[in-house]
């Protein structure tokens, strides 16, 4: 509000050329005078309410209603729209809206309803006024948002405030519509939606002022986002250096900070800048009062707290006040101030969590003895309270915990809090702890969870104490090495520090030990988890629990008391019992009942352990020490009763269960146990019921006892169920009762739930019997399988080395199912187990009887090997019963309870089997031996045909051994040949020129034949040396048909060998090129050696592949040879060189040669298979002249093709 206010003067010609200032201060008591000089000069109606509100701010509320019902009336405004020429429609609005305002706030502190509900009707009827002036002005939306909210129609203030945002105000927009719906949803703690909101206005008017931003900062605060929410705070100090609220944000984000020592001192830096700026903000004080609370200054926390609230305007923020008064008072100890206090703190803000907490406190210090019982109600009443008004409240969920640990109803109702608590919470090890003590009644599963994290949570914090002690410890030893490097040089002078540093490793080993340990993990946590974990079956783990939380019970045994170390070491005890270490866990019990004999329990475990080892009388000893014993009864009565169903004494068992009810009738007022140890009795009952019913039941007067003592238990067992719903001992005898009435169906049904009710327990719930009881009904349906199956999960769960029934109930379900020496091992087992259960005895003798009958009554195919020892068992089977059986008659009846007619019986007709079982040996015996001797046929007949197989395969063997060496070793001669023959025909060639010259000479000499100006090509592939050597001197011999003078003496159609190919020029060429790499690269070498390699190529091929195309071959170059004349086809000549000069010599032995050449070409065809007379130029044809016989071997053919060389 301005300090000063002006009035417009009129001059004469009624316009405005000066003003007139009107201080604030000096404005007069009456505002008639006023409203005199506001008419005569014509002010705007603005001016008027400006006068009006600054009478309104001077609280001169009679003063600021005259000024606007004046501006309301009709004359005025027709006065100041004459003047104007414009109807003042938004000035009316604001007398309307401002007279509203003001009956609103007369009607918040009006106590009286009649008088209330007069002023919110008057009110009601100005805004009404102002809506039928302008109805789509903001204003008179925000008027009526504010007559809602002051009646509490905080949904009609949101529809009011929502359609403010879409109107403007004085046809200006205007973010009042946003800000003040931000501020109802701040209030509602609808965080996210006013955060929006202010976003909003930020950018409908970015230049707005600070304060709108210090919204946003709020915001975020309260949704956790510190880091923007410092931000914001930040930018708010930046707009407006000096905003209060602003530095007092940021001081509280401070002292939330991470680094603490820091954060503090930000913090306090700020708080006291926000107090420097405003010593009357109320968040200020409260804040440095809860900051000099935690620094223990309570005189200076309490003149801050009265100063706070002095100055503040709610209830809410004076009960916070009252609260830091009350704990000042509490950390002085001064109860009753505190309590007084925290009472009113309550009566002024009952949804502040903080002040119940502080209530249950003083009720639960303040009661003591009898009262104790009272303040702990009133406390968890208190605490109840808090805990719903701020779920979060961590501090008041465990110390109501801690109260309400025992009581089942209201521990229901703050499970799921603490649950939630927890989860949020997951760094806080406590709230984990105190989420399995509450729920290990019923969810021990969970409970066994919750404890695990707390315990993952402690010793986390362990490892990080012990890695800052190791990062610390290190530190300091490079320190201490970097002075003993700095040192070393002066040591000759001041000497070692060599002990000094000794000294420092012990001492920081130490610290670092002391810091790990710093962190202790409660004695109290540990024990429980144990107990859990030995509910579930986990006895190793349990025990290293114990074990530990006895060693941190003995390291600070001044925290843990008595009754809790007596309770470690009875549960250490425990687990020793479970692990089988009884002796160990007999010596515990003792020496615990040695520093309190009254320790009921530990005469109870002495009592199981001693059952354990079969001794049943021992056990009842130590059972009615502990009945004689103060508050031993009913566990006493319990157990043993047990003990006596155990050893069939069956009255006595009934007469301690009896007693056990009377017991628990007499408790059940004083105790809260009393109904839970009823319902342990009619179980009792229920069972003793089902285990004393008779066994032979073929009589009827058994048959109806029997079926009376069975709806008996069943009558027992519906009367627990009907008490406790989910007790699945209950409902496991059910399912047995029905199983023994013969309702097989109904009863798998029962136990099949029950199994799924032991399955959904996590291990918590063991019912040793259902599995027997499963597999008992699969048996009794004939499913064999199905109860071995259950027979063998019974066995992996329980002992069945020390459980005979359980060995008998296996033995029987392998003799329905024809495995006899199965059934037989089980009861052998079940005898080793319990020796004096004679009728175990008779099984086995049966078992055995049973097998050797069938053994000889078995239908066996001819030749079967598992006669003779099957029947040479048999006998030993039925000589092993007999002795069985012969045992068993030779005891009394009354012993054995068995019938000895029915053992004479058995004795006799083992015998009489025993006298059959002598000729059957010896049948077999026979069988048997001829057996042997036709399988001793057999094998020597396998022996032999084994033997000759070897000896046929190493012939083969040997046979393609000596062919490949021999194909190996041909390959190589030819290939030794063709080097030899080589450097014959360059000697050849090199005597040529010379048999030329001498030819000319004579005339004597052969002529070469001209065809073509070259020579006819030699070899293989010509063939017709001989043929072009004249017969007589300057005259040829005659062709063969079909061979063209001039040719090379082949058809015009095909080549000498027949083949069609196409890679004769291919073969040329590489001939060429074996020839040129040989030194000989003639044309005429090339014409006739390319003949000659080509042969021997041909030759190497057949000798290496044996198959038909060299042979063909063959048959073709004897069929070119046979065209030669036959004269002179058997005369023989020498394969060695001839003298060149010797011309008839040369002439003479053409015949001879070309004869040789034939027959070595006959071998050749010889040795590959094909007959002489294959082809050929001859007509005659047929083998070779003079009917020689060709070598073997390809070889021969080689030398005497190219025998014509040598000359």
């Amino acid at each position: 509000m301005a300090a000063r206010l002006c009035i417009p003067v009129l001059s004469d010609a009624e316009q405005w050329s000066e003003v007139v200032v009107v201080p604030v201060q000096q404005l007069p008591d009456e505002p008639e005078d006023l409203l005199e000089i506001l008419a005569s000069e014509a002010a705007p109606l603005s001016t008027w309410f400006d006068f009006a509100r600054a009478y309104l701010a001077e609280g001169k509320e009679d003063a600021f209603r005259d000024i606007c019902l004046e501006g309301t009336k009709e004359e005025t405004v027709k006065e100041v729209e004459r003047f104007f020429g414009k109807r003042p429609i938004y000035e009316q609005v604001q007398f309307h809206c401002g007279l509203a305002a003001l009956q609103i706030g007369k009607a918040k502190d009006e106590k009286d309803r009649q008088k209330k509900s007069e002023l919110f009707a008057g009110a009601a009827q100005h805004l009404q006024s102002a809506k039928l002036l302008d109805p789509e002005e903001q204003l008179v939306s925000l008027g009526f948002a504010m007559l809602h909210m002051a009646k509490g129609e905080m949904a009609a203030v949101k529809q009011e405030l929502m359609r403010t945002m879409e109107l403007k105000n004085n046809g200006k927009t205007n973010i009042v519509g946003y800000l003040a719906l931000a501020h109802l949803l701040f209030g509602q703690k609808q965080y996210k939606e006013a955060l929006a909101l202010y976003r909003r206005a930020v950018l409908e008017h970015p230049t707005c002022p600070a304060e709108v931003r210090l919204g946003i900062a709020a915001c975020q605060y309260r949704l956790g986002n510190m880091v923007d929410a410092g931000a914001a705070f930040e930018r708010v100090i930046a707009l407006d250096p000096t905003n209060p609220d602003a530095h007092l944000g940021l001081a509280a984000i401070k002292f939330s900070s991470a680094n603490v020592q820091q954060g503090l001192a930000d913090g306090l830096k700020l708080l006291v800048k926000a107090y420097e700026l405003d010593p009357t903000h109320v968040g200020t004080l409260v804040l440095l009062a809860h900051y000099c609370l935690l620094r223990g200054e309570y005189d200076k926390v309490l003149v801050l707290a009265r100063s706070a609230m002095e100055a503040a305007d709610s209830d809410a923020v004076r009960g916070e006040c009252m609260c830091m008064l009350a704990r000042a008072h509490h950390a002085l100890g001064a109860y009753d101030q505190a309590k007084q206090s925290y009472q009113q703190a309550v009566r002024l803000d009952p949804s502040a969590p903080l002040p119940h907490l502080g209530m249950a406190q003083m009720f639960l210090s303040s009661a003591s003895g009898t009262a104790a019982m009272s303040g702990a109600i009133n406390a968890s009443t208190e605490l109840e309270t808090a805990v719903k008004a701020a779920p979060a409240f961590y501090d008041a969920l465990k110390v109501l915990g801690a109260l309400i640990r025992g009581n089942r109803d209201k521990t229901g109702k703050v499970l799921g809090q603490v649950r939630t608590a927890a989860t949020r919470a997951e760094d806080d090890a406590d709230i984990w702890e105190l989420l399995g003590e509450l729920s290990a009644a019923n969810d021990p599963a969970g409970s066994l969870a919750a404890y695990r994290k707390a315990l993952a949570l402690h010793r986390g914090k362990q490892q990080e104490a012990r890695k800052r002690a190791e990062e610390d410890a290190t530190r300091r030893a490079e320190q201490r090495a970097a002075r003993k490097a700095a040192a070393s040089q002066s040591a000759g002078l001041f000497g070692s520090d060599d002990d000094e540093d000794d000294a420092d490793d012990v001492g920081i080993m130490t610290q670092v030990d002391v810091a790990a340990a710093a962190h202790r993990i409660p004695a109290r946590l540990l024990n429980n988890a144990a107990v859990l974990l030995y509910r579930s079956g986990e006895h190793g783990e349990a025990r290293k629990l114990i074990e530990e939380a006895t060693v941190e019970a003995n390291a600070h045994g001044d925290d843990l008391a008595p009754a809790h170390r007596t309770a470690l070491a009875y549960n250490l005890a425990r687990l020793q019992e479970a692990g089988g270490e009884l002796s160990e866990a007999t010596r515990t019990y003792e020496e615990i009942l040695a520093v309190q004999p009254d320790y009921i329990d530990c005469y109870l475990r002495l009592a199981c352990v001693a059952r354990a080892k079969g001794a049943i009388a021992t056990a009842l000893d130590w059972a009615r020490q502990a009945l004689s014993r103060a508050g031993g009864h009913s566990d006493a009565l319990a157990l043993i009763s047990q003990l006596h169903m155990e050893r069939r004494e069956y009255p006595q068992a009934e007469a301690a269960i009896k007693q056990l009810q009377k017991a628990t009738a007499a408790a059940q007022d004083g105790r809260g146990a009393g109904p839970a140890r009823d319902i342990y009795g009619q179980l009792a009952m229920g069972n003793l019921l089902l285990a004393s019913i008779p066994t032979d039941r073929r009589k009827e007067e058994a048959s109806r006892r029997a079926e009376k003592q069975l709806l008996s238990a069943l009558d027992q067992y519906r009367m627990v169920l009907k008490a406790d719903p989910a007790n699945a001992w209950a409902a496991n005898g059910v399912g047995a009762v029905l199983a023994e009435l013969g309702r097989l169906d109904e009863a798998g049904e029962v136990f099949s739930d029950v199994q799924a009710a032991a399955a959904a327990s996590g291990g918590f719930l063991h019912i040793p019997d259902l599995y027997v009881n499963l597999a008992n009904c699969a048996l009794a349906k004939q499913e064999y399988a199905s109860a071995l199956r259950l027979y063998r999960l019974a066995a992996d769960k329980l002992d069945a080395g020390k459980r005979a029934h359980l060995l008998l109930y296996l033995a029987r379900a392998n003799y329905d199912c024809d495995e006899l020496p199965t059934a037989r091992a089980h009861l052998l087992r079940a005898i080793h187990v319990f020796p004096t259960n004679y009728p175990l005895r008779f099984n086995v003798a049966l078992t055995m009887q049973e097998w050797a009958v069938r053994a000889y009554r078995k239908q066996r195919p001819a030749g079967d090997p598992t006669r003779l020892p099957e029947y040479e068992r048999a006998q030993s089977e039925l000589e092993q019963a007999v002795k069985f059986f012969e045992s068993l008659a030779s005891l009394p009846p009354e012993r054995t309870k068995l019938d000895p007619n029915k053992l004479t019986a058995h004795i006799k007709f083992c015998k009489d089997q025993l006298n059959n079982a002598g000729s059957h040996i010896s049948a077999a015996q026979r069988e048997a031996e001829a057996l042997a001797e036709q399988r001793q046929n057999a094998e020597r007949l396998r022996e032999l045909a084994d033997q000759r197989r070897q000896v046929e395969a190493m012939r083969r063997e040997a046979l393609e051994r000596a062919e490949r060496e021999a194909q190996e070793a041909r390959a190589k001669e030819a290939l030794d040949k063709q080097e030899r023959l080589k450097g014959e025909w360059r000697l050849k060639r090199e005597a040529e020129p010379l048999e030329g010259a001498e030819g000319g000479e004579g005339g004597g000499k052969k002529k070469k034949k001209a065809s073509g100006g070259g020579k006819k090509k030699k070899g293989v592939r010509g063939m017709a040396q001989d043929a072009e050597e004249p017969t007589d001197e300057g005259e040829d011999e005659p062709k063969p048909e079909g061979v063209q003078a001039g040719g090379d003496g082949l058809p015009d159609n095909e080549d000498l060998f027949g083949s069609d190919s196409d890679d004769d020029a291919e073969d040329a060429a590489r001939e060429k090129e074996m020839l040129a790499k040989a030194g000989l690269d003639s044309d005429d070498d090339d014409e006739e050696l390319g003949g000659l390699v080509g042969a021997l190529e041909d030759d190497l091929g057949d000798a290496d592949a044996g198959g038909g195309g060299g042979a063909r071959r063959h048959k073709r170059i004897r069929a070119a040879a046979l065209d030669d004349d036959d004269e002179g086809a058997q005369q023989g000549g020498d394969t060695g060189l001839e003298d060149a000069d010797d011309e008839g010599g040369a002439a003479g032995d053409q015949p001879a040669k070309r004869a040789r050449r034939a027959a070595a070409l006959a071998e050749s065809d010889d040795d590959e298979g094909v007959g002489a007379g294959a082809g050929g130029g001859d007509a005659g044809g047929g083998s070779p002249p003079g009917g020689q016989e060709a070598p073997a071997g390809g070889e021969p053919a080689v030398d005497a093709l190219f025998g014509e060389d040598d000359e």
